[in-house]
């Protein structure tokens, strides 16, 4: 990625075989960049503003003076119509071109992408809510690339589970996703692998308490039978807290009160340049807190691996709490795991700007790691359509090519509105369960190393004082047998020495 005004230092420019541009502010191109946005033989992909000055290559499109404001936009071929979150400003056009993409306003539909032979336009710069899913959509004729599966993807993930978190509520969760998977397997017909989000550590702010997943040995022995059913351990953070929230509720990896990376303890207040003689000091400053936030991460992602393998819960891929991280946090992150679940933040500028595109992908800032998006959201207590809304989006996410519908739900919701889910995502025709536990995935840390494949998780671990007692637990009794009948012989043997 580099700024239009590096393109001088560009060297290698005939190496490149497609180009995107992205502009949110109008502002003149200089004549060498307007030279080889005009000039590249390969697609080009135009965003926002300043399109008029391409007049030679983009002759199919003219401007209007006056941009438009929409909430609503649809993909005729993908037989597509959804409503954004929020009003989004569209500039206006005339085209000759195919478009592919239309914003609506009243009765009146306007052009949001248009395209002539390798030349494509999108009439916004933002990337955010469905217009996202509609560029990525026309990312594969862009690339010309046809989508890997006509398969509807799809997976359920359970969220929040810690040490305090009700293990009779999940338990009947748990046989209800048993009972479904005996019952489609009967049928010879999909199953339903699931996720579970698990948090190692639980702290009540009221009373400072912490409980370890070791102190609850009921919802380990219940997680260890889910897993053994097929769901797939996501580690969702340490402790799900960096300031004195409840577990679940608290950001772990993102410190939500200044909007900035975690680079200083809780009680401590983050410093400014105004704050040091100078830039040396700061200087030294900032390079102690990257330090700080580096070992932070460290501890908190290894703590939290050592404490499932411990428990003989063994994750598969990571999700950070309210998807907050900063970039320095993922790179960190990819040094453990392989695959990251949920959405992602974009940059350290904020926490608020956060996304997933609809479809699988390995985005570049998670250094290797491949992305399993959230796509479709989760069902909010005490909200009546959010079974409904979540369903539309389902139904939308499916007509995408490749896309995933990736949900999530609280387990202390009950039962009853996870009936309701599985039986409107089970009615998508043609819909195939993601099971994580037997995809590619890797996760290592020192003498840990945990693997899946086809065939299921694998776990390279040391022997430790937990797995000779569970060895105890589990075949003591024939250990004891073996040495009262040895012990029987020995004695049967020596009676008969002293007969004779």
């Amino acid at each position: 990625m580099k700024n239009i005004k590096q393109l001088a230092e560009i060297t290698d420019k005939s190496s490149y075989t497609h180009v995107i541009y992205m502009s949110e502010k109008q502002e003149e191109l200089s004549t060498e960049a307007k030279k080889f946005l005009e000039g590249f033989p390969g697609p080009l992909l135009v965003l926002g503003q300043n399109i008029e000055q391409l007049s030679n290559r983009f002759s199919f499109i003219t401007l209007k003076n006056e941009d438009i404001n929409s909430d609503t936009i649809e993909y005729p071929t993908r037989k597509l119509k959804n409503i954004l979150e929020e009003e989004r400003t569209i500039k206006q056009l005339d085209t000759n071109g195919t478009i592919l993409a239309h914003a609506l306003r009243g009765n009146n539909t306007y052009p949001l992408i248009v395209q002539q032979n390798n030349s494509y336009y999108v009439a916004t710069s933002n990337l955010f809510d469905w217009i996202s899913y509609y560029i990525g959509e026309s990312l594969f004729s862009y690339f010309q690339q046809k989508p890997e599966t006509n398969k509807k993807l799809a997976y359920l993930r359970l969220e929040d589970v810690h040490p305090a978190a009700d293990t009779y509520q999940l338990k009947e969760i748990a046989e209800l996703l048993k009972e479904k998977k005996k019952l489609l397997t009967l049928l010879k017909e999909k199953k339903i692998p699931y996720m579970i989000t698990v948090i190692p550590v639980y702290t009540d702010p009221d009373t400072g308490k912490t409980l370890h997943l070791k102190d609850k040995p009921e919802l380990v022995d219940l997680l260890r039978s889910m897993q053994d059913d097929g769901a797939a351990i996501i580690m969702h953070g340490y402790t799900h807290q960096f300031y004195d929230s409840e577990t679940g509720e608290g950001f772990e990896f993102w410190d939500v009160k200044t909007d900035q990376p975690i680079r200083q303890p809780k009680h401590e207040k983050p410093k400014t340049k105004d704050d040091f003689p100078n830039i040396e000091a700061y200087n030294q400053y900032v390079k102690k807190g990257e330090e700080f936030e580096e070992k932070y991460t460290t501890d908190h992602i290894e703590k939290g691996i050592q404490e499932l393998v411990d428990a003989k819960l063994y994750p598969v891929a990571f999700e950070a709490p309210h998807y907050t991280m900063s970039q320095k946090g993922y790179e960190i992150l990819s040094r453990y795991f392989s695959t990251y679940v949920g959405q992602l933040q974009l940059s350290d500028t904020t926490w608020k700007s956060m996304h997933s595109p609809a479809y699988r992908s390995t985005p570049s800032f998670l250094h290797g790691m491949k992305l399993m998006p959230e796509t479709v959201g989760f069902i909010e207590e005490d909200k009546p359509q959010a079974i409904a809304k979540m369903k539309a989006n389902a139904l939308s996410v499916a007509k995408l090519s490749d896309g995933v519908i990736g949900a999530f739900y609280h387990p202390y919701l009950g039962v009853k509105p996870l009936k309701e889910v599985l039986k409107d995502l089970e009615s998508i025709p043609n819909i195939e369960w993601i099971d994580l536990q037997k995809e590619k995935n890797e996760v290592k840390m020192k003498d840990i190393h945990i693997t899946t494949n086809k065939d299921g998780i694998h776990v390279e671990k040391p022997t430790s004082a937990n797995d000779i007692i569970d060895y105890i637990k589990q075949y003591g009794f024939f250990l004891i047998l073996g040495f009262v009948i040895i012990v029987f012989l020995l004695l049967l043997k020596r009676a008969k020495k002293l007969e004779s």
